[in-house]
Protein backbone atom coordinates (compact mmCIF):
# COMPACT_ATOMS: atom_id res chain seq x y z
CA UNK A 1 0.00 0.00 0.00
CA UNK A 2 1.30 3.51 -1.14
CA UNK A 3 -0.07 6.14 1.08
CA UNK A 4 0.89 9.64 0.26
CA UNK A 5 3.56 8.59 -1.72
CA UNK A 6 5.18 6.33 1.23
CA UNK A 7 5.34 2.55 0.88
CA UNK A 8 3.85 0.86 4.63
CA UNK A 9 4.15 -2.60 3.43
CA UNK A 10 5.96 -3.07 6.18
CA UNK A 11 2.63 -2.75 8.05
CA UNK A 12 0.41 -5.08 5.81
CA UNK A 13 1.52 -7.99 8.03
CA UNK A 14 -0.19 -6.68 11.47
CA UNK A 15 -3.39 -5.88 10.32
CA UNK A 16 -5.24 -7.83 12.66
CA UNK A 17 -9.03 -8.44 12.66
CA UNK A 18 -11.68 -7.64 14.97
CA UNK A 19 -12.84 -11.03 17.09
CA UNK A 20 -16.13 -11.85 17.87
CA UNK A 21 -17.88 -11.17 21.32
CA UNK A 22 -21.08 -12.30 22.52
CA UNK A 23 -23.85 -9.29 22.46
CA UNK A 24 -27.36 -9.47 23.98
CA UNK A 25 -30.00 -9.19 20.61
CA UNK A 26 -31.22 -5.81 21.97
CA UNK A 27 -28.15 -4.26 22.07
CA UNK A 28 -26.80 -5.77 18.85
CA UNK A 29 -29.51 -4.18 17.15
CA UNK A 30 -29.44 -0.62 18.57
CA UNK A 31 -25.38 -0.64 17.68
CA UNK A 32 -26.64 -2.07 14.06
CA UNK A 33 -29.29 0.88 13.15
CA UNK A 34 -27.12 3.35 14.87
CA UNK A 35 -23.98 2.15 11.97
CA UNK A 36 -26.42 2.56 9.59
CA UNK A 37 -28.06 5.46 10.20
CA UNK A 38 -24.84 6.55 10.30
CA UNK A 39 -23.28 4.90 6.95
CA UNK A 40 -26.23 5.95 4.85
CA UNK A 41 -25.13 9.81 5.42
CA UNK A 42 -22.22 8.25 3.57
CA UNK A 43 -21.75 7.58 0.12
CA UNK A 44 -21.36 3.60 -0.78
CA UNK A 45 -16.96 4.17 -1.77
CA UNK A 46 -16.89 5.94 1.88
CA UNK A 47 -18.94 3.39 3.09
CA UNK A 48 -16.76 0.90 2.68
CA UNK A 49 -13.43 2.55 3.67
CA UNK A 50 -15.32 3.07 7.03
CA UNK A 51 -16.28 -0.48 7.36
CA UNK A 52 -12.56 -1.98 6.02
CA UNK A 53 -10.89 0.92 8.78
CA UNK A 54 -13.21 -0.38 11.51
CA UNK A 55 -12.08 -3.99 11.28
CA UNK A 56 -8.03 -2.68 11.02
CA UNK A 57 -6.39 -1.76 14.47
CA UNK A 58 -3.46 0.47 14.82
CA UNK A 59 -0.27 -0.33 13.76
CA UNK A 60 3.15 0.97 15.33
CA UNK A 61 6.45 0.97 13.70
CA UNK A 62 8.98 1.16 16.63
CA UNK A 63 12.01 1.35 14.54
CA UNK A 64 10.38 4.12 12.69
CA UNK A 65 9.06 5.98 16.44
CA UNK A 66 12.04 4.98 17.61
CA UNK A 67 13.38 8.14 15.33
CA UNK A 68 11.30 10.35 16.25
CA UNK A 69 12.15 13.92 17.83
CA UNK A 70 10.59 17.34 17.50
CA UNK A 71 12.18 18.50 14.23
CA UNK A 72 11.47 15.34 12.02
CA UNK A 73 7.18 14.66 13.12
CA UNK A 74 4.03 15.54 11.65
CA UNK A 75 0.45 14.40 12.05
CA UNK A 76 -2.02 13.25 9.20
CA UNK A 77 -5.61 12.60 9.77
CA UNK A 78 -7.34 10.63 6.75
CA UNK A 79 -11.49 11.79 6.97
CA UNK A 80 -12.30 9.24 4.07
CA UNK A 81 -10.27 6.72 5.57
CA UNK A 82 -10.76 7.35 9.18
CA UNK A 83 -7.52 7.10 9.76
CA UNK A 84 -4.58 8.71 11.34
CA UNK A 85 -0.67 8.76 10.77
CA UNK A 86 1.79 9.78 12.67
CA UNK A 87 5.02 10.43 10.22
CA UNK A 88 8.38 10.31 11.33
CA UNK A 89 10.52 12.18 8.03
CA UNK A 90 8.55 10.47 4.96
CA UNK A 91 8.01 6.70 7.30
CA UNK A 92 4.91 5.71 8.90
CA UNK A 93 5.45 5.35 12.71
CA UNK A 94 1.54 4.74 13.67
CA UNK A 95 -1.38 3.69 11.68
CA UNK A 96 -4.58 3.69 13.12
CA UNK A 97 -8.09 3.93 12.68
CA UNK A 98 -9.83 6.90 14.33
CA UNK A 99 -13.35 8.31 14.44
CA UNK A 100 -13.72 11.80 13.19
CA UNK A 101 -16.84 14.49 13.44
CA UNK A 102 -20.02 12.83 12.92
CA UNK A 103 -22.84 14.25 9.52
CA UNK A 104 -23.55 18.30 10.91
CA UNK A 105 -20.62 18.73 13.19
CA UNK A 106 -17.45 17.29 10.70
CA UNK A 107 -13.88 17.81 12.03
CA UNK A 108 -12.10 20.51 10.25
CA UNK A 109 -9.47 19.75 7.50
CA UNK A 110 -6.50 21.96 6.75
CA UNK A 111 -3.30 22.59 8.28
CA UNK A 112 -3.20 22.88 11.91
CA UNK A 113 -0.04 22.80 14.86
CA UNK A 114 -0.34 21.36 18.27
CA UNK A 115 -0.56 24.50 20.23
CA UNK A 116 -1.69 22.73 23.98
CA UNK A 117 -1.19 19.64 25.39
CA UNK A 118 -3.42 18.15 28.39
CA UNK A 119 -3.39 14.69 29.18
CA UNK A 120 -6.59 15.20 31.64
CA UNK A 121 -8.76 17.67 29.71
CA UNK A 122 -12.12 17.42 30.34
CA UNK A 123 -14.26 19.63 28.23
CA UNK A 124 -16.10 22.85 29.30
CA UNK A 125 -18.41 22.46 26.55
CA UNK A 126 -19.88 18.77 26.86
CA UNK A 127 -18.10 17.92 30.66
CA UNK A 128 -16.48 14.79 29.37
CA UNK A 129 -12.94 13.46 30.03
CA UNK A 130 -10.37 13.71 26.89
CA UNK A 131 -7.93 11.86 27.95
CA UNK A 132 -4.52 12.61 26.10
CA UNK A 133 -6.24 15.94 24.73
CA UNK A 134 -3.71 18.01 22.40
CA UNK A 135 -5.58 20.68 20.62
CA UNK A 136 -5.21 22.21 17.70
CA UNK A 137 -4.19 25.75 16.84
CA UNK A 138 -5.98 26.96 19.79
CA UNK A 139 -9.21 25.85 18.10
CA UNK A 140 -12.16 24.07 20.23
CA UNK A 141 -11.57 21.00 18.68
CA UNK A 142 -8.18 18.34 18.67
CA UNK A 143 -7.64 14.63 19.21
CA UNK A 144 -8.18 12.37 22.59
CA UNK A 145 -8.97 9.02 23.58
CA UNK A 146 -12.40 8.37 22.61
CA UNK A 147 -14.55 5.30 21.30
CA UNK A 148 -14.37 4.08 17.77
CA UNK A 149 -17.61 2.89 16.73
CA UNK A 150 -16.08 2.35 12.74
CA UNK A 151 -17.52 5.28 11.85
CA UNK A 152 -17.37 9.11 11.89
CA UNK A 153 -19.30 9.81 15.39
CA UNK A 154 -17.92 12.75 17.06
CA UNK A 155 -18.62 16.35 17.55
CA UNK A 156 -15.60 17.95 15.71
CA UNK A 157 -12.61 16.12 17.47
CA UNK A 158 -10.66 13.43 16.21
CA UNK A 159 -11.16 10.02 18.92
CA UNK A 160 -8.50 7.88 18.97
CA UNK A 161 -7.68 4.12 21.02
CA UNK A 162 -6.29 4.97 24.10
CA UNK A 163 -2.49 3.29 22.79
CA UNK A 164 -2.12 5.41 20.06
CA UNK A 165 -3.38 8.97 21.94
CA UNK A 166 -0.73 8.50 24.58
CA UNK A 167 1.87 7.31 22.10
CA UNK A 168 0.98 10.46 20.04
CA UNK A 169 0.68 13.01 23.49
CA UNK A 170 4.23 11.63 24.44
CA UNK A 171 6.00 12.06 21.19
CA UNK A 172 4.02 15.51 19.24
CA UNK A 173 5.05 19.07 21.21
CA UNK A 174 3.56 22.36 20.86
CA UNK A 175 4.14 23.30 17.34
CA UNK A 176 3.91 19.88 15.63
CA UNK A 177 2.27 20.07 12.42
CA UNK A 178 -1.25 18.23 12.07
CA UNK A 179 -2.68 18.02 8.34
CA UNK A 180 -6.46 16.93 8.51
CA UNK A 181 -7.44 15.66 5.08
CA UNK A 182 -10.99 14.89 3.47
Amino acid sequence: MVLFGISSAPFAATVARAGTESVEPAQEQSAAKQRESTLQNLGAAKQRKVQTAQQESAKINEDVLSRATSQNISVVVSISKQRVYLMVDNDVAIDSPISSGRHGRATPTGSFTVSEKDKNHVSTIYHCPMKYFLRLSGMSFGLHVGQLPGYPASHGCVRLPEQVAKLLFQTATVGTPVTIQA
